[in-house]
């Protein structure tokens, strides 16, 4: 099939194989990718690659930071005009981390910028 005319659900499939592939094959199921790659549930993948939903804004911004921007291209939805991939990895990342790893990522920020930064 070619790529530019796949739907999102065959994207997300395409892109679970992948992994599977480079993860040990069938014995890398769905529910663990949803879960330890993007952190979503069975039920959202279930339904995102079946195409009975569309993911929501924080889903989509998961899905982005993991892939990349062709992930508007296969929602069909236009590319934001100013889109900051970093920040949404930044954002998707630090939701999905440990207590003890978003203490030392408000450490690091707070050591790059000062408290008073209103200078």
């Amino acid at each position: 099939m070619d790529q530019s005319e796949e739907t999102f659900g065959e994207y997300l499939n395409r892109k679970y194989h992948e992994t599977a592939l480079n993860k040990g094959g069938r014995h890398y199921s769905i529910a663990k990718w949803a879960k330890e790659e993007l952190g979503l549930s069975n039920a959202s993948m279930s339904n995102y690659m079946t195409g009975k939903r569309v993911p929501n804004k924080a889903a989509l911004e998961t899905f982005v930071a993991h892939f990349g921007l062709e992930v508007f291209d296969k929602l069909n939805i236009p590319r934001p005009k100013e889109l900051d991939l970093e920040l949404i990895r930044l954002r998707v990342a630090y939701e999905h981390a440990s207590p003890e790893d978003r203490a030392k990522f408000i450490k690091l920020v707070n050591e790059i910028l000062p408290k008073d930064h209103s200078d």
